[in-house]
């Protein structure tokens, strides 16, 4: 399993014509932001990446930005196969050990493990201890649009290394910090609000202190332990059957989730069901499982900048993810899936059956950040001057007027917001 994180997977183009990043970029710069008809709040988000995700809006292969600007995913669907579900899972610990061992060989340590309390960085935490790297757990809390389950279950997880004798730390930099600091920050592309902002911006870096951060970015559908992932793959395999039902009253009241997870599986947190997802077969996604690491798995060749953090995806990886052949899913087996059964016999084994039993996935974000009086004052002073400078465009503006009534009335800021008002900054710094 090799660690490749140096191939781009996008193409940009302009009016159908293959272009740089540079050139990409000069166009997000310069398009005509009062008669452009296509740039939306989303589109932020996706100028240098396309991400997966729950639901079909967002799973083609390409996706316009302005009127002339189009990114598309340049890796193909492998429509072979040929890779039991069973084999899969049975590889998983030697696919493990070689990812880590490419990617700790290509990156030297001190590493910086990003503790979010879940599955996939007890994972490779738990690769690096067997190995006796020299490494330090920090707490990934505060975060802008962070939960305090996700906080309190980091914090339980650092507990554990800690009793292990592993060094373990916490990055005190508050939620709005954070904010301030995405909105200050400048590349010459804007930044996507991956990640929830820890992990790609220059206050992790400082953090680190020249040591790499490693992060098991990405890594939920590889993993099998994603319920709009392998949960949805079940379902889809007798799709024609259940979407027959759907608008049945049985199976509104009851959400997919509830049917599939088991209870002990729900503790402290409640799976959301995508909107839309049940509406659509899980095997007629066209757009590669690649594509859903997100921004910062290309932050290095986007900015220019040397890498300083590796994650548990690969191309290679997803190559083989793709390959599944679901026709032996079981429900007995989705459910322990689900439930990280697999993973955890592996943590326990490598590194500690108390950090295997009290690792596990949370919700770990919120669909608002509530700013502090010095945000709100800084937030609400850019829907300002963004209403003025998008004058003209009714689509935006109908959205900063929304936008600016949520932080009035509610005092709450969504990630749209934030990341509009990133753009509006970048295009001003850029000019």
């Amino acid at each position: 399993m090799k660690y490749e994180p140096n191939k781009y997977p996008f193409q940009h183009y302009i009016e159908g014509k293959k272009v740089s990043i540079d050139e990409a970029c000069n166009e997000l710069k310069t398009f005509d932001v009062k008669t452009d008809q296509t740039f939306n709040m989303d589109s932020p988000a996706y100028t240098m990446t396309i991400e997966q995700d729950n639901g079909p809006i967002h799973t083609q292969q390409s996706m316009s930005i302005t009127d002339k600007l189009t990114i598309e995913c340049t890796l193909q669907t492998d429509t072979k196969n040929d890779i039991g579900i069973l084999d899969y899972v049975n590889d998983f610990e030697k696919d493990l050990n070689s990812h880590m061992a490419d990617a700790v060989n290509m990156f030297p340590g001190p590493y910086v493990l990003l503790n979010s309390g879940g599955i996939d960085c007890a994972l490779m935490g738990a690769w690096l201890y067997k190995n006796k790297c020299d490494f330090q757990v920090t707490n990934m809390i505060n975060l802008p649009f962070g939960t305090d389950e996700a906080d309190i279950q980091s914090d339980r997880i650092q507990h554990v290394w800690k009793s292990m004798g592993v060094k373990v730390k916490t990055m005190d930099v508050s939620p709005h910090d954070r904010v301030k600091n995405y909105l200050s920050e400048f590349t010459r592309a804007p930044k996507s609000f991956d990640c929830n902002l820890h992990g790609y911006d220059n206050l992790l870096k400082q953090f680190c202190n020249g040591n790499i951060a490693v992060d098991g970015l990405g890594s939920n559908y590889t993993m099998l332990h994603l319920p709009q992932g392998i949960g949805h793959a079940f379902i889809s395999l007798d799709y024609d059957t259940y979407k027959k039902m759907l608008r049945t009253d049985t199976f509104s009241r009851n959400g997919v989730f509830d049917l599939l997870l088991q209870e002990k599986y729900q503790d402290g947190r409640k799976p959301t069901d995508a909107t839309g997802m049940m509406d659509f077969n899980y095997f007629n996604n066209k757009l590669p499982s690649h594509a859903s690491h997100g921004w910062r798995m290309w932050r290095h060749i986007i900015e220019q900048v040397p890498q300083w953090e590796f994650h548990l995806t690969s191309e290679d990886w997803f190559n083989k993810f793709q390959r599944i052949d679901y026709s032996k899913l079981t429900l007995d087996l989705t459910r322990d899936l689900l439930d990280c059964k697999h993973w955890k016999n592996i943590i326990s084994k490598w590194a500690s059956p108390e950090l295997a039993s009290k690792s596990k996935t949370t919700n770990n974000g919120k669909n608002y950040y509530i700013p502090s009086n010095e945000m709100y004052s800084e937030c609400f002073s850019l829907l300002q001057q963004s209403k003025e400078y998008w004058k003209g465009n009714f689509q935006i503006l109908k959205e900063l007027v929304a936008m600016e009534y949520m932080l009035q009335r509610f005092n709450r800021i969504s990630p749209q917001a934030i990341q509009l008002m990133h753009f509006f900054k970048w295009r001003q710094n850029s000019s």
